[in-house]
């Protein structure tokens, strides 16, 4: 075989993978619309690609426009205090970048809750704000829970510089040792420019995520 005759077969079969995958994607949207139990997992290609637990949920599987799933009802998200001019939290799981910013307080969050559905994460993404190339995170967590209250700490970042710039986005493996409903990343210490606001334009997670008879607990705290 001439190297176009491989080339064909292998465009082919990518297209039938690429296909298979979809109809898997369409079928397990269809389960969640009918509250049935299943697992599905989203693996990482590149940072905010069409291959994650969010992507998935505000694309209806990709059958439909990306739509903010907070804005669907599909997650629900939560902050500690905004600054006056910042964008409104639901762009914490938007796809677009934008001057999304916590009042410069100890222990600033920002938090999505999947409701009904549970999250084992095996990576994850976050993007700096618009505004400046400063003010990136350096010291935060990735936390995990399931009624609010109780949380478990993920992964701990320390001094980490992967975010350097204005709309900058980094993805970091992560080791869940079980599935959750509520993640947030909370700051443990000073940004890149030594001051306390919490600057992020979007989170993105990949991994197992779990449709369940969950019922979301009433009244959840956030601490």
């Amino acid at each position: 075989e001439d190297n176009s005759d491989i080339e064909g077969s292998f465009n082919k079969a990518y297209n039938e993978q690429q296909k298979m995958k979809q109809l898997s994607l369409v079928r397990f949207w269809q389960m969640l619309s009918a509250g049935q139990a299943g697992v599905y997992h989203f693996t990482y290609g590149e940072d905010f690609d069409e291959n994650g637990i969010l992507a998935f949920l505000g694309s209806c599987g990709g059958q439909k426009a990306w739509k903010n799933p907070a804005l669907t009802d599909e997650v629900a998200v939560c902050s500690s205090a905004l600054v006056k001019d910042s964008a409104e939290i639901h762009y914490f799981v938007d796809r677009d970048t934008v001057r999304l910013v916590t009042k410069p307080e100890d222990n600033a969050w920002m938090q999505v809750d999947f409701k009904d559905k549970l999250i084992q994460p095996s990576y994850y993404t976050l993007k700096h704000y618009l505004s400046w190339d400063t003010e990136c995170l350096r010291n935060w967590i990735l936390q995990a829970s399931n009624d609010g209250i109780h949380w478990v700490t993920v992964k701990k970042h320390e001094e980490d510089a992967s975010l350097s710039e204005k709309g900058a986005t980094h993805t970091w493996p992560v080791q869940s040792r079980g599935a959750y409903r509520i993640w947030r990343i909370k700051q443990t210490g000073v940004n890149s420019n030594k001051h306390k606001y919490l600057a992020c334009s979007g989170i993105e997670f990949y991994g197992q995520l779990f449709l369940t008879k969950f019922d979301p607990l009433q009244g959840v705290q956030n601490r």
